[in-house]
């Protein structure tokens, strides 16, 4: 899959993950979803208090990949 990057989105709001991750092209979903989880066990408070956020996760090409809503 390469580099894809991780952006909090709330309506017209965006916060950037300038740095992305390299995720490997096998299981990139799972692996994903992993991220994800570790995000949320990291900062719980961020998901406490997200109303209305959205991970947006895009790959090196700018597309979006996957949509997790907070």
């Amino acid at each position: 899959m390469g580099r894809c990057y991780f952006h909090l989105v709330r309506g017209h709001e965006t916060l950037p993950d300038p740095n992305g991750i390299e995720i490997p092209d096998d299981d990139w979903e799972q692996e994903i979803a992993r991220i994800i989880g570790e995000i949320r066990a990291e900062a719980p408070e961020l998901f406490e208090s997200a109303t209305g956020w959205t991970i947006r996760v895009i790959d090196e090409q700018g597309r979006e990949v996957a949509r997790y809503p907070l």
